[in-house]
């Protein structure tokens, strides 16, 4: 019965982990940068690289937005996924030559 009791207490109880300053800083640099990349889209700029960079840079923007909303959250799963995204990223840019 005791054993049942203390977890329910550790249940109830939740540990809140305080988030870093310094992941805070770098979540609201990104939300803004995010936010800077959505007029980039649409821009002159973008369309003169080529037809498929402003689909891409949208999807990067989501998967980017995706990946700092989870480290904001202090989330494991956002580490490894903006990982992934950063190598997929470069190697997609030394294929294209940029």
């Amino acid at each position: 019965m005791d054993y049942y009791l203390n977890l329910r207490k550790k249940a109830a109880k939740k540990e809140v982990v305080k988030r870093p300053v310094i992941i805070t800083i770098l979540c609201v640099l990104a939300f803004l940068g995010v936010i800077g990349s959505i007029f980039l889209i649409f821009s002159d700029i973008s369309q003169g690289i080529g037809a498929w960079y402003p689909p891409y840079l949208a999807a990067s923007c989501i998967i980017g937005l995706i990946c700092f909303i989870g480290l904001w959250e202090m989330k494991k799963w956002s580490v490894i996924l903006y990982t992934i995204f950063v190598v997929v990223n470069q190697i997609i840019m030394a294929v294209m030559g940029i």
